[in-house]
Formats: C-alpha cells, structure tokens, sequence
C-alpha cells in the first residue's frame, strides 16, 4: 500500500492520522520531529512516502530541503507556511 509519512508531535492526532491511513489500506510511518536538513530529507527519500502529514511548526523545515524526495503531497496540521506547496489538513475532512 501506499506510504504516508509523518512529522507530528505526538497527539492525539498522530494516532487519528495513523488510523485513517491504515482504514484506507496504507502503512503509515512517522518521522523524527528532531530531523532538519539531510537527515530529513534522508528519512523522506527511504521512507517511500508518497503523502506527509506535518504539524504547522515543523513545516518550515520543508522549505529548507531541495526538494521532498518522493512526496507528491503535503496536509499540513494547522496553519500553511507560505511558499509551501502544501493543503491544510482539514482540506481532507
């Protein structure tokens, strides 16, 4: 199934996120939200994820990379960064 990655502060919404990637027949797999630069960048490229989850305070960090490796699309939890070609997660519900 597809990959659908996370970069969130552990929350109940880690887990809702989880579960609704799982509902829909995917593995979900979250990141480590100390990760900048090429250690992000490293984990986006082996993670095979295709969708990222972010929480607002760490999606400026997206910015910083050259580019998201296989990540075709980004919810963001809160509020989008500007430049960051990304939907608010809420765009999903």
């Amino acid at each position: 199934g597809e990959v659908v990655a996370m970069v969130m502060a552990p929350s109940p919404d880690v887990v809702l996120a989880g579960l609704g990637a799982v509902r829909l027949g995917a593995i979900f797999m979250t990141l480590n939200t100390e990760f900048k630069r090429e250690y992000l960048a490293e984990a986006l490229a082996l993670s095979a994820a295709r969708i990222l989850v972010v929480d607002a305070e760490y999606a400026p960090r997206l910015l910083e990379l050259d580019d998201l490796g296989p990540v075709e699309h980004v919810f963001v939890k809160g509020e989008v960064p500007a430049g960051l070609d990304a939907h608010p997660l809420a765009w999903l519900t």
